[in-house]
């Protein structure tokens, strides 16, 4: 017994080493559930680019956002967007690292993609009530990372985002 054991632990040693990368995934619900989503994007410390941008979170949860900026600017992370309409950019025209381009007219959805770290978080807005589905893997981010980038690149109206100067 102790000979068969012997021969088999280095084969099981090496299917150790060959274990495969977890996928976690989650599902988040309501206004808490895009605050959890939104603080995960603070620990992760990371820019975050959002397709489908509309900025509707910062009409729904504006006292959170307050605290949700303050940090974000602290750790110097920045946003760039694909917003699905030039109005939906111009709603957080005063806020600091923060640029993007408008996506071609007619590929507004109620969906938004936002991709942090090794995160995707997929968010349906619907009827003010958004339902979150975030996918913690690195793989998966990149991905969504590198098509994010292949639009960006392809759409030609730029707007950058800066504090409006007063008179």
């Amino acid at each position: 017994k102790k000979a068969a054991l012997e021969k088999i632990i280095p084969e099981l040693e090496q299917l150790e080493s060959m274990k495969k990368e977890e996928i976690n995934a989650a599902i988040y619900k309501g206004k808490e559930g895009l605050k959890t989503i939104h603080m995960e994007m603070l620990k992760e410390g990371k820019n975050i680019r959002v397709l489908g941008a509309k900025a509707l979170i910062y009409g729904e949860l504006q006292y959170f956002l307050a605290h949700f900026e303050k940090e974000r600017i602290k750790k110097r992370m920045k946003w760039k967007c694909l917003w699905d309409k030039k109005e939906y950019a111009e709603r957080i025209t005063n806020l600091r690292g923060v640029q993007g381009k408008v996506l071609p007219h007619g590929y507004a959805s109620k969906g938004v993609v936002n991709i942090f770290g090794n995160k995707v978080a997929i968010v349906l807005w619907k009827e003010k009530y958004p339902t979150g589905f975030m996918i913690d893997n690195k793989d998966i981010a990149h991905a969504f990372r590198n098509w994010f980038e292949i639009i960006y690149t392809r759409i030609n109206k730029k707007t950058k985002k800066k504090a409006k100067k007063h008179k």
